[in-house]
Protein backbone atom coordinates (compact mmCIF):
# COMPACT_ATOMS: atom_id res chain seq x y z
CA UNK A 1 0.00 0.00 0.00
CA UNK A 2 2.80 2.48 0.84
CA UNK A 3 4.20 1.57 -2.45
CA UNK A 4 1.24 2.37 -4.53
CA UNK A 5 0.81 5.70 -2.37
CA UNK A 6 4.20 7.01 -3.71
CA UNK A 7 3.83 5.63 -6.81
CA UNK A 8 0.71 7.83 -7.44
CA UNK A 9 2.19 10.61 -5.58
CA UNK A 10 5.06 10.30 -8.13
CA UNK A 11 2.70 9.95 -11.25
CA UNK A 12 0.65 13.24 -10.14
CA UNK A 13 4.21 15.05 -9.58
CA UNK A 14 5.40 13.94 -12.92
CA UNK A 15 1.30 14.95 -14.20
CA UNK A 16 2.00 18.03 -12.84
CA UNK A 17 5.51 18.88 -14.26
CA UNK A 18 4.36 18.49 -17.84
CA UNK A 19 1.51 20.46 -17.42
CA UNK A 20 3.50 23.07 -16.43
CA UNK A 21 5.93 22.60 -19.25
CA UNK A 22 3.21 22.54 -21.56
CA UNK A 23 1.61 25.51 -20.00
CA UNK A 24 5.21 27.30 -20.16
CA UNK A 25 5.43 25.84 -23.91
CA UNK A 26 2.05 27.39 -25.05
CA UNK A 27 2.97 30.92 -23.24
CA UNK A 28 6.00 31.02 -25.28
CA UNK A 29 4.27 30.14 -28.20
CA UNK A 30 1.50 33.46 -27.49
CA UNK A 31 4.15 35.36 -26.75
CA UNK A 32 5.70 35.62 -30.34
CA UNK A 33 2.21 35.69 -31.99
CA UNK A 34 -0.01 39.01 -32.15
CA UNK A 35 -4.25 38.71 -32.75
CA UNK A 36 -5.03 41.20 -34.77
CA UNK A 37 -8.84 42.26 -34.52
CA UNK A 38 -9.01 45.33 -37.14
CA UNK A 39 -9.17 43.16 -40.48
CA UNK A 40 -10.53 44.84 -43.48
CA UNK A 41 -11.24 43.48 -46.85
CA UNK A 42 -10.14 45.54 -49.87
CA UNK A 43 -10.63 45.70 -53.46
CA UNK A 44 -8.38 46.94 -55.90
CA UNK A 45 -8.30 48.20 -59.42
CA UNK A 46 -5.68 47.14 -61.71
CA UNK A 47 -5.36 49.59 -64.86
CA UNK A 48 -7.35 47.38 -67.04
CA UNK A 49 -10.34 48.12 -65.13
CA UNK A 50 -10.48 44.06 -63.18
CA UNK A 51 -10.70 44.31 -59.78
CA UNK A 52 -9.44 41.80 -56.74
CA UNK A 53 -10.22 41.04 -53.43
CA UNK A 54 -6.91 42.06 -51.10
CA UNK A 55 -6.74 41.16 -47.44
CA UNK A 56 -5.26 44.09 -45.10
CA UNK A 57 -4.27 44.61 -41.31
CA UNK A 58 -4.69 47.51 -39.80
CA UNK A 59 -1.31 47.63 -37.86
CA UNK A 60 -1.99 49.41 -34.24
CA UNK A 61 -4.08 52.51 -35.71
CA UNK A 62 -6.77 52.60 -37.97
CA UNK A 63 -6.12 52.77 -41.76
CA UNK A 64 -2.64 52.04 -40.99
CA UNK A 65 -3.11 48.79 -43.47
CA UNK A 66 -0.84 46.47 -44.56
CA UNK A 67 -1.46 44.69 -47.44
CA UNK A 68 -1.38 41.18 -48.27
CA UNK A 69 1.49 40.24 -50.67
CA UNK A 70 -0.30 37.07 -51.71
CA UNK A 71 -3.35 38.69 -52.62
CA UNK A 72 -1.30 41.48 -54.52
CA UNK A 73 0.94 39.14 -56.44
CA UNK A 74 -2.54 37.42 -57.57
CA UNK A 75 -4.16 40.79 -58.45
CA UNK A 76 -1.08 42.70 -60.14
CA UNK A 77 -0.27 38.74 -62.97
CA UNK A 78 -1.47 40.65 -65.70
CA UNK A 79 0.11 44.09 -65.25
CA UNK A 80 3.74 46.01 -65.88
CA UNK A 81 4.32 45.74 -61.94
CA UNK A 82 3.64 42.00 -61.73
CA UNK A 83 6.15 39.91 -59.48
CA UNK A 84 7.22 36.72 -58.31
CA UNK A 85 6.38 35.87 -54.65
CA UNK A 86 7.52 33.02 -52.08
CA UNK A 87 7.18 33.22 -48.27
CA UNK A 88 8.93 30.42 -46.37
CA UNK A 89 8.78 29.79 -42.60
CA UNK A 90 10.63 33.08 -42.04
CA UNK A 91 11.58 34.69 -45.48
CA UNK A 92 10.25 36.42 -47.80
CA UNK A 93 11.63 36.74 -51.39
CA UNK A 94 10.25 39.35 -53.89
CA UNK A 95 11.62 38.94 -58.31
CA UNK A 96 9.65 41.92 -59.75
CA UNK A 97 8.53 41.22 -63.59
CA UNK A 98 8.27 37.64 -62.36
CA UNK A 99 5.64 34.89 -63.07
CA UNK A 100 3.28 34.41 -59.82
CA UNK A 101 2.17 30.84 -59.10
CA UNK A 102 -0.97 30.41 -56.76
CA UNK A 103 -0.33 28.72 -54.02
CA UNK A 104 -4.31 28.83 -52.71
CA UNK A 105 -6.01 31.73 -50.88
CA UNK A 106 -5.69 34.60 -52.80
CA UNK A 107 -8.56 37.12 -54.36
CA UNK A 108 -10.57 35.65 -51.10
CA UNK A 109 -11.46 37.93 -47.75
CA UNK A 110 -10.58 36.71 -44.25
CA UNK A 111 -12.92 33.79 -43.17
CA UNK A 112 -12.45 34.48 -39.55
CA UNK A 113 -13.02 38.44 -37.32
CA UNK A 114 -9.44 37.88 -36.11
CA UNK A 115 -6.01 36.33 -37.54
CA UNK A 116 -2.73 36.05 -35.93
CA UNK A 117 0.82 36.60 -36.87
CA UNK A 118 3.97 36.56 -35.63
CA UNK A 119 3.80 40.30 -35.05
CA UNK A 120 5.02 42.98 -37.01
CA UNK A 121 9.03 43.54 -37.69
CA UNK A 122 11.83 43.46 -39.86
CA UNK A 123 11.47 39.78 -41.27
CA UNK A 124 13.96 38.84 -43.83
CA UNK A 125 13.16 39.83 -46.94
CA UNK A 126 15.27 39.65 -50.67
CA UNK A 127 13.71 41.64 -53.23
CA UNK A 128 15.84 40.64 -56.90
CA UNK A 129 18.68 39.51 -54.83
CA UNK A 130 19.13 42.28 -52.76
CA UNK A 131 18.77 41.87 -48.99
CA UNK A 132 16.24 44.49 -47.35
CA UNK A 133 14.42 46.04 -44.12
CA UNK A 134 11.12 46.29 -44.43
CA UNK A 135 8.17 46.02 -41.48
CA UNK A 136 6.39 43.40 -42.20
CA UNK A 137 3.68 40.22 -40.55
CA UNK A 138 4.03 36.86 -41.46
CA UNK A 139 1.31 34.60 -40.72
CA UNK A 140 -0.71 31.90 -42.77
CA UNK A 141 -3.59 32.43 -44.97
CA UNK A 142 -7.51 31.42 -45.14
CA UNK A 143 -5.83 28.33 -47.39
CA UNK A 144 -3.09 27.44 -44.22
CA UNK A 145 -0.75 28.81 -46.66
CA UNK A 146 1.98 31.44 -45.52
CA UNK A 147 1.65 34.76 -46.21
CA UNK A 148 3.16 38.08 -45.23
CA UNK A 149 1.39 41.30 -45.28
CA UNK A 150 3.33 44.72 -46.28
CA UNK A 151 2.96 48.78 -46.26
CA UNK A 152 1.47 49.48 -48.71
CA UNK A 153 3.51 52.92 -49.19
CA UNK A 154 6.35 50.33 -48.86
CA UNK A 155 4.79 48.23 -51.60
CA UNK A 156 4.33 50.33 -54.06
CA UNK A 157 7.85 52.12 -53.80
CA UNK A 158 9.02 48.48 -53.91
CA UNK A 159 7.39 47.72 -57.33
CA UNK A 160 7.65 51.89 -58.23
CA UNK A 161 4.17 51.24 -58.93
CA UNK A 162 1.24 54.03 -58.59
CA UNK A 163 -0.74 52.79 -56.32
CA UNK A 164 -3.27 54.55 -54.02
CA UNK A 165 -6.17 53.95 -51.70
CA UNK A 166 -9.06 56.22 -53.04
CA UNK A 167 -10.17 58.04 -50.30
CA UNK A 168 -13.95 58.51 -51.24
CA UNK A 169 -14.39 54.84 -52.64
CA UNK A 170 -11.90 53.20 -50.41
CA UNK A 171 -10.85 51.21 -53.40
CA UNK A 172 -6.82 50.87 -54.03
CA UNK A 173 -6.48 51.96 -57.05
CA UNK A 174 -3.26 51.38 -59.93
CA UNK A 175 -2.52 53.61 -63.03
CA UNK A 176 -0.17 52.50 -65.59
CA UNK A 177 2.07 55.01 -64.15
CA UNK A 178 5.21 55.03 -61.76
CA UNK A 179 5.65 55.82 -58.10
CA UNK A 180 5.45 59.43 -58.10
CA UNK A 181 5.19 61.73 -55.13
CA UNK A 182 3.27 65.01 -55.68
CA UNK A 183 4.85 66.80 -52.25
CA UNK A 184 1.42 68.81 -51.90
CA UNK A 185 -0.95 65.83 -51.86
CA UNK A 186 1.36 63.87 -49.59
CA UNK A 187 1.72 66.89 -46.80
CA UNK A 188 -2.09 67.34 -47.64
CA UNK A 189 -2.80 63.83 -46.45
CA UNK A 190 -0.71 64.13 -43.16
CA UNK A 191 2.90 62.95 -44.41
CA UNK A 192 4.23 65.10 -41.65
CA UNK A 193 1.93 64.48 -39.10
CA UNK A 194 3.47 61.29 -38.43
CA UNK A 195 7.30 63.51 -37.53
CA UNK A 196 8.34 66.26 -35.14
CA UNK A 197 10.44 67.80 -38.28
CA UNK A 198 12.17 67.07 -41.86
CA UNK A 199 13.83 68.97 -44.72
CA UNK A 200 15.12 66.98 -48.09
CA UNK A 201 17.11 69.09 -50.14
CA UNK A 202 20.48 69.21 -52.57
CA UNK A 203 23.35 69.35 -50.33
CA UNK A 204 25.37 69.69 -52.99
CA UNK A 205 24.14 73.08 -53.64
CA UNK A 206 22.27 73.78 -50.48
CA UNK A 207 18.45 74.21 -52.39
CA UNK A 208 15.81 72.88 -49.91
CA UNK A 209 12.98 71.02 -51.92
CA UNK A 210 10.44 70.79 -48.92
CA UNK A 211 10.87 71.12 -45.60
CA UNK A 212 8.45 70.87 -42.07
CA UNK A 213 9.03 73.00 -38.99
CA UNK A 214 12.60 72.67 -39.81
CA UNK A 215 14.12 75.18 -37.63
CA UNK A 216 12.85 73.81 -34.39
CA UNK A 217 15.14 72.53 -31.89
CA UNK A 218 14.82 69.17 -31.51
CA UNK A 219 16.54 65.96 -29.45
CA UNK A 220 19.61 65.08 -31.89
CA UNK A 221 19.90 61.66 -30.28
CA UNK A 222 22.74 59.68 -31.71
CA UNK A 223 22.95 61.73 -35.34
CA UNK A 224 25.21 63.53 -32.83
CA UNK A 225 27.37 61.54 -33.71
CA UNK A 226 27.50 63.24 -36.91
CA UNK A 227 29.14 66.07 -35.55
CA UNK A 228 31.55 64.26 -33.68
CA UNK A 229 32.84 62.79 -36.84
CA UNK A 230 33.30 66.44 -38.14
CA UNK A 231 35.38 67.49 -35.20
CA UNK A 232 37.59 64.32 -35.35
CA UNK A 233 38.25 64.13 -38.89
CA UNK A 234 39.26 68.44 -38.38
CA UNK A 235 41.44 67.43 -35.24
CA UNK A 236 42.81 64.53 -37.98
CA UNK A 237 43.12 67.32 -40.65
CA UNK A 238 44.93 69.65 -38.35
CA UNK A 239 47.44 66.61 -37.27
CA UNK A 240 46.16 66.76 -33.73
CA UNK A 241 46.05 62.81 -34.25
CA UNK A 242 45.74 60.65 -36.92
CA UNK A 243 43.76 57.62 -37.49
CA UNK A 244 46.34 55.27 -37.13
CA UNK A 245 46.39 55.85 -33.78
CA UNK A 246 45.71 53.48 -30.98
CA UNK A 247 42.74 54.69 -28.75
CA UNK A 248 43.41 53.57 -25.14
CA UNK A 249 39.39 52.44 -23.62
CA UNK A 250 38.63 54.65 -20.43
CA UNK A 251 37.14 53.65 -17.38
CA UNK A 252 34.78 55.88 -18.80
CA UNK A 253 33.95 54.77 -21.58
CA UNK A 254 34.42 50.98 -20.51
CA UNK A 255 31.67 51.33 -17.94
CA UNK A 256 28.97 52.75 -20.64
CA UNK A 257 29.62 49.73 -22.84
CA UNK A 258 28.32 47.58 -19.43
CA UNK A 259 24.65 49.57 -18.99
CA UNK A 260 21.46 49.61 -21.07
CA UNK A 261 23.21 52.00 -23.39
CA UNK A 262 26.16 49.68 -24.13
CA UNK A 263 26.22 48.87 -27.90
CA UNK A 264 29.79 47.24 -27.87
CA UNK A 265 31.34 45.62 -24.70
CA UNK A 266 34.47 47.26 -24.06
CA UNK A 267 37.40 47.03 -21.40
CA UNK A 268 39.44 49.46 -19.41
CA UNK A 269 42.97 49.30 -21.00
CA UNK A 270 42.01 47.77 -24.43
CA UNK A 271 42.51 49.93 -27.50
CA UNK A 272 41.75 49.98 -31.15
CA UNK A 273 43.28 52.11 -34.30
CA UNK A 274 41.19 55.39 -34.53
CA UNK A 275 40.03 53.99 -37.91
CA UNK A 276 38.21 51.11 -36.25
CA UNK A 277 36.78 53.70 -34.29
CA UNK A 278 35.04 55.74 -37.21
CA UNK A 279 33.22 52.37 -38.04
CA UNK A 280 32.02 51.98 -34.58
CA UNK A 281 30.83 55.07 -34.00
CA UNK A 282 28.91 55.64 -37.15
CA UNK A 283 27.29 51.97 -37.99
CA UNK A 284 26.30 50.82 -34.44
CA UNK A 285 25.80 53.55 -33.20
CA UNK A 286 28.50 53.01 -30.44
CA UNK A 287 28.19 55.25 -27.42
CA UNK A 288 31.11 53.82 -25.84
CA UNK A 289 33.26 54.02 -28.88
CA UNK A 290 32.35 58.07 -28.90
CA UNK A 291 33.79 58.67 -25.57
CA UNK A 292 36.39 56.99 -25.90
CA UNK A 293 37.84 58.90 -29.51
CA UNK A 294 36.08 62.57 -27.64
CA UNK A 295 38.84 61.45 -24.49
CA UNK A 296 41.42 60.52 -26.63
CA UNK A 297 42.08 63.90 -28.86
CA UNK A 298 41.07 66.32 -26.29
CA UNK A 299 41.55 64.28 -22.70
CA UNK A 300 38.18 64.58 -21.43
CA UNK A 301 34.35 64.59 -23.13
CA UNK A 302 34.03 67.78 -21.59
CA UNK A 303 36.66 69.45 -23.64
CA UNK A 304 36.02 67.94 -26.92
CA UNK A 305 32.34 69.18 -26.29
CA UNK A 306 32.95 72.41 -25.95
CA UNK A 307 35.11 71.87 -29.58
CA UNK A 308 31.72 70.26 -30.76
CA UNK A 309 29.97 73.61 -30.07
CA UNK A 310 32.28 75.77 -31.36
CA UNK A 311 32.17 74.00 -34.60
CA UNK A 312 28.45 74.65 -35.03
CA UNK A 313 29.04 78.30 -34.26
CA UNK A 314 31.33 78.33 -36.79
CA UNK A 315 29.20 76.93 -39.70
CA UNK A 316 26.66 79.56 -38.40
CA UNK A 317 24.21 76.97 -36.91
CA UNK A 318 21.29 78.37 -34.83
CA UNK A 319 20.70 78.63 -30.99
CA UNK A 320 18.97 75.75 -31.75
CA UNK A 321 21.84 73.41 -31.74
CA UNK A 322 23.84 72.77 -28.44
CA UNK A 323 25.63 70.05 -27.16
CA UNK A 324 25.80 68.33 -23.90
CA UNK A 325 27.89 65.18 -24.84
CA UNK A 326 29.73 63.39 -27.74
CA UNK A 327 27.11 60.82 -27.83
CA UNK A 328 23.79 61.76 -27.82
CA UNK A 329 22.52 60.07 -24.44
CA UNK A 330 20.20 62.11 -22.67
CA UNK A 331 21.34 63.08 -18.98
CA UNK A 332 20.33 64.47 -15.71
CA UNK A 333 21.16 68.07 -14.51
CA UNK A 334 22.52 68.17 -11.17
CA UNK A 335 19.75 70.09 -9.67
CA UNK A 336 17.60 69.66 -6.55
CA UNK A 337 14.65 68.76 -9.09
CA UNK A 338 16.73 66.97 -11.68
CA UNK A 339 15.69 67.39 -15.22
CA UNK A 340 16.83 65.04 -18.24
CA UNK A 341 18.90 67.01 -20.68
CA UNK A 342 19.64 66.01 -24.40
CA UNK A 343 22.31 67.38 -27.19
CA UNK A 344 19.53 69.48 -29.36
CA UNK A 345 19.29 70.76 -33.43
CA UNK A 346 17.24 71.76 -35.88
CA UNK A 347 16.61 69.68 -39.01
CA UNK A 348 17.68 72.46 -40.98
CA UNK A 349 21.12 72.63 -38.88
CA UNK A 350 21.48 68.82 -39.82
CA UNK A 351 21.15 69.52 -43.64
CA UNK A 352 23.33 72.52 -43.19
CA UNK A 353 26.31 70.27 -40.94
CA UNK A 354 25.47 67.21 -43.09
CA UNK A 355 26.02 69.17 -46.29
CA UNK A 356 29.43 70.30 -44.96
CA UNK A 357 30.71 67.20 -43.98
CA UNK A 358 29.89 65.64 -47.59
CA UNK A 359 31.81 68.43 -49.32
CA UNK A 360 34.78 67.99 -46.98
CA UNK A 361 34.85 64.52 -45.90
CA UNK A 362 33.20 62.60 -49.07
CA UNK A 363 34.93 59.67 -47.38
CA UNK A 364 32.75 59.28 -44.83
CA UNK A 365 30.55 57.45 -47.64
CA UNK A 366 33.24 55.07 -47.53
CA UNK A 367 31.94 54.06 -43.64
CA UNK A 368 28.09 55.07 -44.21
CA UNK A 369 27.63 52.84 -46.85
CA UNK A 370 29.50 49.49 -45.34
CA UNK A 371 27.05 46.91 -44.41
CA UNK A 372 29.34 44.95 -41.75
CA UNK A 373 32.57 45.74 -40.47
CA UNK A 374 34.91 43.67 -38.24
CA UNK A 375 36.47 45.05 -35.32
CA UNK A 376 39.03 42.52 -34.47
CA UNK A 377 40.03 44.45 -31.33
CA UNK A 378 36.63 43.56 -29.98
CA UNK A 379 35.88 40.36 -31.33
CA UNK A 380 32.83 41.53 -32.77
CA UNK A 381 31.03 42.26 -36.76
CA UNK A 382 29.37 45.11 -36.44
CA UNK A 383 25.86 46.09 -38.71
CA UNK A 384 25.02 49.24 -40.51
CA UNK A 385 21.58 50.42 -38.76
CA UNK A 386 20.52 52.35 -41.44
CA UNK A 387 17.56 50.70 -42.98
CA UNK A 388 17.64 52.78 -46.53
CA UNK A 389 20.76 51.35 -46.83
CA UNK A 390 19.38 48.15 -47.63
CA UNK A 391 16.09 49.30 -49.61
CA UNK A 392 17.52 51.59 -52.12
CA UNK A 393 20.70 51.46 -53.43
CA UNK A 394 22.17 54.43 -54.17
CA UNK A 395 21.84 55.70 -50.54
CA UNK A 396 24.96 56.34 -48.99
CA UNK A 397 24.26 56.97 -45.22
CA UNK A 398 24.87 58.52 -43.12
CA UNK A 399 23.12 58.36 -39.42
CA UNK A 400 20.37 56.81 -37.07
CA UNK A 401 19.45 58.45 -33.94
CA UNK A 402 16.87 56.75 -31.22
CA UNK A 403 15.87 58.23 -27.80
CA UNK A 404 12.61 58.76 -26.13
CA UNK A 405 12.81 62.03 -26.81
CA UNK A 406 14.03 61.79 -29.78
CA UNK A 407 11.31 59.44 -31.28
CA UNK A 408 13.17 57.45 -34.55
CA UNK A 409 15.07 59.46 -36.71
CA UNK A 410 17.13 59.29 -39.58
CA UNK A 411 19.90 61.49 -41.63
CA UNK A 412 20.12 59.74 -44.94
CA UNK A 413 22.13 60.77 -48.10
CA UNK A 414 22.09 59.49 -51.41
CA UNK A 415 24.05 60.43 -54.24
CA UNK A 416 22.74 61.50 -57.73
CA UNK A 417 24.54 61.07 -60.97
CA UNK A 418 22.92 63.68 -63.51
CA UNK A 419 25.81 62.37 -65.93
CA UNK A 420 27.87 65.00 -65.33
CA UNK A 421 28.30 65.73 -62.16
CA UNK A 422 27.23 63.57 -58.68
CA UNK A 423 24.75 65.70 -56.18
CA UNK A 424 24.05 64.27 -52.68
CA UNK A 425 20.23 64.53 -51.68
CA UNK A 426 20.15 64.60 -47.95
CA UNK A 427 16.72 64.05 -45.82
CA UNK A 428 16.63 64.71 -42.58
CA UNK A 429 13.70 63.05 -40.40
CA UNK A 430 12.80 63.42 -36.24
CA UNK A 431 10.65 62.35 -34.16
CA UNK A 432 8.52 59.61 -35.78
CA UNK A 433 6.76 57.50 -33.23
CA UNK A 434 8.72 54.19 -34.67
CA UNK A 435 10.98 53.05 -37.25
CA UNK A 436 8.27 51.58 -39.04
CA UNK A 437 7.39 55.37 -39.43
CA UNK A 438 10.52 56.63 -39.73
CA UNK A 439 11.70 54.08 -42.71
CA UNK A 440 8.68 54.76 -44.75
CA UNK A 441 9.07 58.77 -44.27
CA UNK A 442 12.67 58.98 -44.80
CA UNK A 443 12.24 56.47 -48.26
CA UNK A 444 9.62 59.02 -49.41
CA UNK A 445 12.07 62.34 -48.98
CA UNK A 446 14.60 60.75 -50.63
CA UNK A 447 12.46 59.68 -53.53
CA UNK A 448 11.13 62.94 -53.68
CA UNK A 449 14.30 64.60 -53.60
CA UNK A 450 15.75 62.00 -56.67
CA UNK A 451 12.19 62.96 -58.51
CA UNK A 452 13.00 67.28 -57.93
CA UNK A 453 16.46 65.98 -59.45
CA UNK A 454 14.96 64.47 -62.27
CA UNK A 455 12.44 67.26 -63.20
CA UNK A 456 15.61 69.74 -63.09
CA UNK A 457 16.64 70.39 -67.06
CA UNK A 458 19.97 69.09 -67.13
CA UNK A 459 21.00 72.08 -70.26
CA UNK A 460 22.68 75.25 -68.32
CA UNK A 461 21.93 73.66 -64.98
CA UNK A 462 25.55 73.94 -63.18
CA UNK A 463 25.82 77.72 -64.09
CA UNK A 464 21.67 78.16 -62.89
CA UNK A 465 22.77 76.19 -59.59
CA UNK A 466 26.99 78.40 -59.54
CA UNK A 467 27.83 74.94 -58.08
CA UNK A 468 30.03 75.79 -55.15
CA UNK A 469 33.59 74.74 -55.73
CA UNK A 470 34.63 73.93 -52.23
CA UNK A 471 33.19 73.46 -48.94
CA UNK A 472 34.07 77.13 -48.21
CA UNK A 473 31.65 78.01 -51.26
CA UNK A 474 28.95 75.40 -49.83
CA UNK A 475 28.46 77.05 -46.57
CA UNK A 476 28.31 80.73 -48.20
CA UNK A 477 25.58 79.14 -50.16
CA UNK A 478 23.51 77.73 -47.74
CA UNK A 479 23.95 80.98 -45.15
CA UNK A 480 22.43 82.95 -48.48
CA UNK A 481 19.72 80.20 -48.45
CA UNK A 482 18.71 80.85 -44.95
CA UNK A 483 18.72 84.34 -44.98
CA UNK A 484 16.51 84.28 -47.72
CA UNK A 485 14.44 81.30 -46.23
CA UNK A 486 13.85 83.78 -42.69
Amino acid sequence: MKVRKISKNLIAVLLSFVLVIFLLDTVTVRTNAITHRELEDLTIEIPDGSRYTVKTIHYSYSNNRYVSLRDMAFALKGTAKHFGLSVGSTEINIKTGSGYESAGGENTGFAEGEYTTEGIKINPITIDDRKCRYYTFLGNNTEGVRDAFISITDLAMILDSDLKIDPESGIIKMSDGDFYIDMQEYEAQGLYYEVYSAIVGDATTGTVYSAYNENASVSAASTTKLMTYLCIMDAVSDGEVSLDDNVTISGNAAAISQTSDGVIKMNEGQSALLSDMMYAILLPSSNEAALAVAEHIDGSEEEFVKRMNLKARELNLSEATFFYNCHGLPEYSDTVAASKIQNRISAYDMFVLSGHILNKYPEIKEITTTQKYKLDAFGVEVENTNPLLYNLPGVVGLKTGTTNAAGASLVSAYDFDDGSSVHTIVAVEYGAEDATVRNTVSEILIRYGIQCMEDVPQKGKEEEAGFPLSYEDLLKRIVLNKSRRR
